[in-house]
């Protein structure tokens, strides 16, 4: 699961106790970074993380799981304005595309994919080449 900013930012509104370890308060003013992208490639959330799999999107697994494991537009009053309009327009483009073209991935594409630590969106280094076959 990959989201196109790796991590979010986010200022403490009040002193805040972090849960079961009193001598850690995070103050208020402080900012924080949320490592949005490595909650997503976490085992102990994701097994296998690196394999898509749709299942992990079903009603029943996204019920199992705390709502932040999951942030690819970010959570709170903060999150991405235009998601549910990039929502239904993906879903709209990818059901016209699946229904005539068969992806797959080009051998120009380095395998395993590395991530290209100096971008500030997700980025990997080389890029990612695919190839499509009208169906």
């Amino acid at each position: 699961m990959l989201c196109i900013v790796p991590f979010l930012e986010r200022k403490a509104l009040k002193d805040y106790v972090v849960p079961g370890y009193p001598k850690y308060v995070i103050s208020k003013g402080t900012q924080v970074i949320i490592p949005a992208a490595a909650y997503h490639r976490d085992e102990d959330f994701y097994p296998d993380p690196n394999t898509f799999d749709p299942e992990r999107f079903s009603a029943e697994q996204v019920a199992k799981r705390d709502s932040v494991e999951c942030l690819p537009f970010g959570d709170g009053p903060r999150n991405c304005v235009g998601m549910r309009f990039g929502q239904m327009q993906t879903r709209i483009g990818l059901a016209q595309l699946i229904k005539n073209f068969k992806f797959s991935v080009c051998e120009k594409t380095d395998l395993p994919l590395v991530y290209n630590p100096m971008s500030f969106a997700l980025g990997t280094i080389g890029g990612i080449f695919v190839q499509a076959q009208r169906v």
